[in-house]
């Protein structure tokens, strides 16, 4: 559960974490963003909106744009990466988070899918 009831690990506060490792056994902890070298966000800084704005943020973040909307963002793919096994840890998954979205590759994709959306779409 993240912090403030946010469906998503969020940069707003301390998110209690449950997880299911490979012997079926489930542990909970409690995860601090800040602890993760990431900044602590007000609730305002990361609200979403309607969908054009929604979508202003998502290509401001994959455009490198720094804040907590990135921030976020970053600690949800590197959680991601984690239970994927492309990361080891969350800090490594970070990293890579940070790199895909500042090297263009994350914002690539983005327009990949969008491509195939449309061209799917107008069959």
């Amino acid at each position: 559960l993240g912090a403030d009831g946010m469906d998503e690990l969020s940069t707003t506060g301390v998110n209690k974490v449950s997880r299911l490792d490979e012997d079926g056994l489930v542990s909970t902890f409690f995860l601090d963003p800040t602890d993760m070298g990431l900044r602590r966000a007000r609730l305002a800084d990361v609200a979403g909106g309607m969908p054009d704005v929604n979508a202003h943020l998502t290509r401001d973040v994959l455009a490198g744009e720094k804040g907590p909307p990135r921030d976020i963002v970053v600690l949800n793919a590197a959680a991601t990466l984690v239970v994927g096994r492309v990361a080891r840890s969350l800090r490594e998954g970070i990293a890579r988070a940070e790199a895909s979205i500042d090297s263009g590759s994350a914002a690539s994709k983005l327009e990949e899918l969008v491509e195939f959306t449309n061209r799917v779409r107008n069959g």
